[in-house]
Order: structure tokens, then C-alpha cells, then sequence
């Protein structure tokens, strides 16, 4: 079941492009390549047995997972400290757990950042699939920036995710 998963992320030695589904018969193993560290996609597989995510929901979860994991990667490496290099480091490992600890020790050590961090907790929280604890720092990240366009748009985009329309709307 979780060689699935593998196959999605390895590196990829044949093009294909489409419209969303892609059909693909081929006499040996096709890798698709999605630009994800294999060490990222094992603890992704950990994740998925963790929770127990349904077959048929996986593919919504990994593609999911993947826009995530990219959108911090990015934030992380366009920041300048060494928090975040440390950060993402440990993102590139799969080591959601070490950079979460980062982050959690920077919302009580640097003010100055405390919404960048708040927001890049949610979304390590986002990416074990903790998504009451993602929420959370969601708000916090608003409560703390409640400017911030990112910030706004990510937590009504979670809400709405949930199914807290209501919630989600006035974001």
C-alpha cells in the first residue's frame, strides 16, 4: 500500500502531462517525482498509517500534504535567520517534530517574529495532520498580525478545509 506513495514521490525518469487524471500502462515501475525529500515522504507514510487515512482519501491528503510542505519549504528558505535554516533543515529530514520544538521555543524567545513563527507552527502542525493544534496557531498567527494577508487567507483556507464555513467566511 505505501510503496503507492513511494512511486508518487520518487524521482521521476518519464514526463507525462494532462488534465488532472493521468493513465499510464507500462511493462515496469513508472516513479513520478514531485520535487519532495524521500525522507519527507517516509515520515509522510508514517503520518498516513498514524491516522489510519482511508485509501480512497489518500490521494486528496497527499496532494494536500505536498502544496503544504512546498508553501513552507519556500517561506522558510526566502527567511534569513537561523531558526528558520535550522527549521528547514529539519523539514527536509522529515523531522517535523524537531522543527515544531524550533518554533515553539521561538514564540517565547522572539517576539519580534512571534506571527511568522506562530504561522510556520501551524503549518508543521498542519503537515503531522494535527489540525485542531494547526488551528490554533492559525489564530494565534492572525491574533498576533491580524494585517497579514498570508495569514488571513491560511486560516480561512483551513477553516473552510474543516468544514467551519461559518468561520471561514468573514476571513
Amino acid at each position: 500500500m505505501f510503496s503507492f506513495i513511494k512511486m508518487l514521490f520518487t524521482k521521476q525518469k518519464q514526463g507525462i502531462t494532462g488534465n488532472n487524471n493521468t493513465a499510464v500502462i507500462a511493462g515496469r515501475d513508472i516513479n513520478i517525482h514531485h520535487g519532495v525529500p524521500q525522507k519527507v515522504v517516509d515520515r509522510l507514510e508514517e503520518l498516513l498509517q498514524e491516522k489510519d487515512i482511508k485509501l480512497q482519501d489518500r490521494e486528496g491528503v497527499i496532494a494536500s500534504w505536498i502544496q503544504k510542505y512546498k508553501e513552507l519549504e519556500s517561506q522558510l528558505a526566502s527567511r534569513t535567520d537561523d531558526m528558520a535554516k535550522q527549521a528547514k533543515s529539519f523539514l527536509d529530514d522529515g523531522k517535523l517534530e524537531e522543527a515544531e520544538q524550533l518554533f515553539k521555543q521561538a514564540l517565547t524567545t522572539d517576539l519580534k517574529n512571534a506571527a511568522n513563527n506562530a504561522h510556520s507552527l501551524a503549518q508543521i502542525k498542519s503537515l503531522q495532520l494535527n489540525y485542531p493544534e494547526a488551528e490554533t496557531y492559525y489564530k494565534q498567527a492572525v491574533q498576533l498580525d491580524p494585517d497579514n494577508a498570508l495569514y488571513l487567507n491560511d486560516l480561512g483556507l483551513h477553516l473552510y478545509t474543516l468544514g467551519k464555513y461559518a468561520e471561514a467566511e468573514p476571513l
